[in-house]
């Protein structure tokens, strides 16, 4: 069996508090093959600690933006050039888990076209009800301010896959 390959885009801004911590988890992750950092014009140590790290992983490419072109042109730039079949988008303060990666593949593989989310929990291990959510109807919330609130579709717990109207990376 082939191994899955997987390249990772992370976009940076500012993130030299999470940037260690997450690249250390990528880079020990299952099927990672390119890690693909684009930074916005961070001021802060964002771009050494991606140095650090790019300098002790082959697998990992980053570009320094002089300025900052959004988050969306920073993915498709970092995006761009990826050789993997399968690509993911990380928040700089995503911690991933060393299988999640490989484990999101193999529910996808036979599939022609998948997006796929994850459950997330903060740093207490609280899960973020807004990663699963029903498709935003703009109207009804300006009709009911309070259809905002009901965005978000339980979790089943039962079902290995489920489906939604929209996901959250963050």
């Amino acid at each position: 069996m082939t191994p899955v390959q997987i390249a990772a885009v992370v976009v940076t801004y500012q993130s030299s508090s999470t940037i260690d911590a997450c690249l250390s988890r990528l880079r020990a992750a299952e099927g990672i093959s390119e890690i693909r950092v684009v930074d916005n014009a961070s001021s802060d140590d964002t771009l050494e600690v991606v140095q650090r790290h790019a300098l002790a992983d082959t697998r990992l490419h980053f570009i320094a933006n002089p300025d900052n072109p959004g988050f969306a042109s920073a993915c498709n730039q970092g995006a761009r050039d990826s050789q993997a079949p399968w690509l993911v988008f990380i928040n700089p303060d995503l911690m991933v888990e060393r299988d999640t990666l490989a484990q999101l593949c193999a529910r996808a593989a036979g599939h022609a076209a998948v997006l796929l989310g994850v459950e997330q929990v903060d740093e207490h291990g609280q899960p973020d009800a807004a990663v699963r959510r029903r498709d935003p109807d703009f109207a009804a919330m300006l009709r009911a301010p309070r259809a905002a609130a009901q965005l978000a579709v339980p979790a089943d717990p039962s079902a290995p896959l489920q489906v939604v109207d929209a996901i959250s990376g963050a």
